[in-house]
């Protein structure tokens, strides 16, 4: 998607990440402005802790200026996607890192600043989008005893919105992927959720 689709600057630099941003915009602006997915939130570092700039015509959505002094995080992830993303309600701070990207002076210092104790700083990057070269100890596995079925309720079929955490991670990756490959009509499902 962002391989076809991505803008190209005045020195000619391809703008994948703004791709990535708008189409993460997009789909919290089809959800109300109520997704856990929020792209591109500006943070006013002082006085802590630091919070976030909304617009002022709609407090549900971040302004679409970048304020002097601000940090701006690629993606908050949130608990609650009706409340603001301030520090109580971020699960995690995503930075995407294309293909010669960097990171500035200080910026994982301000962003673990602005997701607090209780949240984690990760880093998508296109060759890597699901953290997967991150290993972990293989689990032990714990055998659980598993309850009979519930039975069947007969009210019909029901929609179950993804709208939690996995389901951020997941279109989050689908988009990187997208932009590291040809891969549009998969991003595009991912934004369908």
């Amino acid at each position: 998607m962002c391989d076809q689709n991505h803008k190209i600057s005045a020195s000619g630099a391809k703008l994948k990440q703004q791709c990535v941003s708008q189409a993460l915009r997009g789909y919290d602006e089809a959800a109300g402005y109520e997704s856990t997915i929020k792209a591109e939130v500006p943070y006013r570092m002082v006085p802590p802790p630091p919070q976030p700039i909304m617009s002022k015509s709609n407090p549900k959505r971040a302004t679409g200026s970048k304020p002097a002094g601000s940090r701006i995080p690629d993606v908050v992830l949130v608990k609650d996607g009706s409340r603001q993303p301030t520090q109580d309600n971020i699960a995690e701070i995503v930075e995407i890192k294309f293909p010669g990207d960097s990171y500035s002076e200080n910026q994982l210092k301000d962003y673990q600043k602005i997701a607090g104790l209780d949240a984690e700083v990760k880093t998508f990057g296109v060759d890597d989008p699901c953290n997967c070269n991150k290993r972990e100890p293989e689990p032990v596995p714990v055998p659980v005893p598993v309850p009979a079925p519930a039975p069947e309720r007969k009210t019909g079929p029901q929609a179950v919105p993804a709208t939690g955490i996995a389901a951020g991670l997941a279109a989050l990756a689908l988009l990187l992927l997208a932009a590291a490959e040809e891969a549009a009509p998969y991003a595009l499902a991912a934004l369908a959720f």
